[in-house]
């Protein structure tokens, strides 16, 4: 009788946290991406190649993809829909994970230099 009363809740509760596993692990395969794709487009050329690096760092072409860039900033915003699982949650949300890097340019100082002495 009391595993009757109990099982909804328990399943419930399983099944909520399936799907918040969906939508964190969703989340942080876009967040690796987003960095991945930001740093190819402050070292090898801009938005063109960093938003060509993200279907092979996903596997896939998300739904969304914006690059923008700014002085020495290459910002990547991804953004994918997500079905819930809950039967209280709205039925599909967007994760997105956006990420900013600040291309380095080299400084005069940092060159690397070698001397001998007798």
């Amino acid at each position: 009788m009391e595993f009757a009363l109990v099982l909804p809740i328990i399943l419930f509760v399983i099944v909520g946290g399936l799907g918040l596993g969906l939508i964190l692990l969703n989340r942080m395969q876009l967040l690796h991406a987003a960095q991945e794709a930001a740093v190819v487009g402050a070292t090898q050329g801009g938005c063109q190649s960093a938003l060509g690096v993200v279907p092979r760092v996903l596997g896939y072409e998300p739904a969304g993809k914006e690059c923008a860039e700014q002085g020495q900033m290459v910002e990547v915003t991804l953004s994918n829909p997500q079905q819930t699982l809950m039967p209280f949650l709205p039925e599909n949300i967007t994760v997105s994970a956006r990420a900013v890097i600040r291309e380095d340019t080299p400084s005069p100082t940092a060159s690397a230099s070698a001397s001998a002495s007798p």
